[in-house]
């Protein structure tokens, strides 16, 4: 526990650490009130005063201030010996606890699910569920009791969504499913009689024909390649997403690991760059080699910064993000070539190395893949595997053009 007189601002940019840390307020009449930052960057505002805890709310949506007025009020009702927490748990208790008369609609479930469950996930996760289920589902079944939800309209539909939007579709199906495990595993709803038949979706069939396209999305022409790269040096557009643009198009790596690079992961001497184990998809630790030009664009992009993101439109205290379609469409007009986005950069910069003669194993560490062929053929070793992708990467470098 760090003990700081928290501010409005220190909430704002105070970042996530390894593990989930409190920081107590020290101002004077708050003495107890905690801004808990979870390691995924989730912050909330909790009371702490022994043998109590609670908790105020998540932040932003609860302000210092709001969190400060709730402490007081329950530092009054403490010190006049009475127990303000004991009627939260009351309700909360009575909020678990469906109508013995009557079955809670999908609108209740879903709104307990998401203020129970879906609180433990990312931000992301949370905000594309809410705004999907509301958006879609809901408001058609929203209000029917869980068991009488009927298969046909289910049927219609999924059918229907199918078309219009394949990747929803499959995310509601997931974001129910998910639900009724959820329900499952609640001891409240573990007997109840409504759980025998939940609504399901069925399977949802992918249309190969109208999507086989997508996946093999890339630019294959050395030309295309060349000027796709001119025009991330050259169109205009928010700074630290065009040099994360360019900084992805050189190493290969996935667009989350470069959005959430900070300057701490870098070694500038070594020119290294560690991502951690628990920001890397495979669960290990990765040791990335640097070129000199790859150096030169986090440089470019950190400015005279100490601290924080490397791609960052503010002060390092946030992150970009990479999906801009409208900027995209700029950059391929600027190059006159196919639509790309930044996941199929891994793709075209794969198979560029690819014909360039660079062996699969080198490929796949590029890519940030490590798998347990790559490692008994390495043998523990290290310096070997970084200079073969050092190699790699001047080779690609080199194709592009990219070293003045």
């Amino acid at each position: 526990m760090a003990q700081i007189k928290l501010t409005a601002s220190f909430c704002k940019s105070v970042l996530p650490q390894q593990k989930k840390i409190e920081y107590a307020d020290t101002e004077a009449g708050y003495r107890g009130l905690r801004l808990v930052v979870s390691s995924t960057g989730d912050k909330r505002f909790a009371f702490r005063s022994n043998p109590h805890f609670q908790t105020i709310g998540t932040y932003p949506a609860t302000t210092l201030a709001q969190a400060r007025k709730i402490v007081a009020t329950w530092k009054l009702a403490l010190n006049a010996g009475q127990n303000p927490f004991l009627e939260i748990k009351a309700n909360k208790r009575a909020a678990r606890m469906p109508i013995v008369s009557d079955v809670p609609t999908l609108a209740e479930l879903w709104e307990q699910y998401s203020s129970e469950y879906l609180i433990t996930k990312s931000e992301k996760h949370r905000v594309n569920a809410n705004r999907t289920m509301r958006k879609h589902f809901l408001p058609v079944f929203g209000n029917l009791p869980f068991n009488e939800v009927d298969g046909h309209a289910l049927h219609a539909f999924r059918i229907k969504h199918t078309k219009e939007r394949l990747r929803e579709m499959e995310q509601m199906k997931a974001y129910l499913s998910g639900m009724v495990s959820w329900m499952r595993q609640h001891e409240v709803y573990q007997t109840a009689d409504f759980m025998a038949n939940p609504p399901q979706f069925g399977r949802v069939e992918r249309d190969k024909r109208k999507n086989s396209g997508i996946r093999y999305r890339k630019l294959v022409r050395e030309q295309d390649i060349r000027a796709y790269w001119q025009a991330l040096r050259t169109v205009e557009g928010p700074r630290a997403t065009m040099l994360a643009y360019q900084f992805l198009f050189l190493t290969n790596k996935r667009g989350a690991e470069v959005r959430r690079m900070t300057l701490d992961q870098i070694d500038f001497e070594r020119s290294l760059w560690t991502i951690p184990a628990e920001m890397s998809k495979n669960g290990r630790e990765v040791v990335q080699p640097l070129t000199p030009l790859m150096i030169d664009i986090i440089r470019e992009a950190v400015g005279n910064r100490q601290s924080g993101y490397v791609f960052s439109n503010t002060m390092g205290d946030s992150q970009i993000w990479l999906t801009s379609a409208r900027l995209h469409r700029r950059i391929i007009s600027a190059a006159g070539t196919d639509y790309i986005s930044t996941h199929d950069y891994r793709r075209t910069v794969t198979t560029g190395l690819e014909e360039m003669g660079v062996p699969a194993r080198v490929l796949q560490l590029t890519k940030g893949h490590y798998d347990k062929g790559i490692e008994a053929h390495y043998a523990q070793a290290e310096k070997r595997p970084r200079e073969e992708q050092m190699s790699a990467y001047l080779k690609w470098e080199n194709f592009l053009e990219a070293r003045e």
